[in-house]
């Protein structure tokens, strides 16, 4: 019963969103690849980086095509990640919240969130990494 829950809360969300003002956001030329990267480049664990499916978005809406999966091999063998790159300041909002309000409803499905608005970058990761490591990867992408 908690999953539909779940579900239906991140489906309001979803169908919420759809109201107010667009705002557009310039990446600047930063790709979720290149985000994943500079995580890399920073020693931090972002192993087998791939575009993502529409299965990897899990409960959050599909609203960018600039998605790349990233592995923390620390925390198990399909652990880790999602970068994502938007154009619009809304969807990258919206995204966020899905994935927030989901940690709200159910510890299982904790993650942390980190945005960088100025360049359209949204990080998720698995709420199993120690926050001290999560807010390495906030860190990063505060940089870009």
């Amino acid at each position: 019963m908690g999953r539909m829950r779940v579900l239906a809360v991140a489906l309001a969300v979803v169908v919420g969103a759809g109201c107010g003002g667009d705002s557009s956001v310039s990446s600047g030329g930063v790709t979720s690849k290149a985000v994943v990267q500079r995580f890399a480049a920073a020693g931090l664990e972002a192993g087998s980086p791939r575009a993502m499916t529409a299965q990897d978005f899990g409960i959050a809406p599909m609203k960018t095509d600039d998605a790349t999966r990233f592995l923390i091999p620390s925390l198990g063998s399909d652990s880790g990640g999602r970068a994502f790159v938007f154009d619009d300041l809304g969807d990258l909002a919206e995204t966020k919240q899905v994935y927030d309000d989901a940690g709200k409803e159910s510890g299982l499905l904790f993650s942390w969130t980190f945005a960088n608005e100025d360049r359209g970058v949204l990080v998720q990761i698995n709420g199993d990494l120690p926050k001290r490591k999560a807010n390495r990867y906030r860190d990063v992408i505060a940089d870009l």
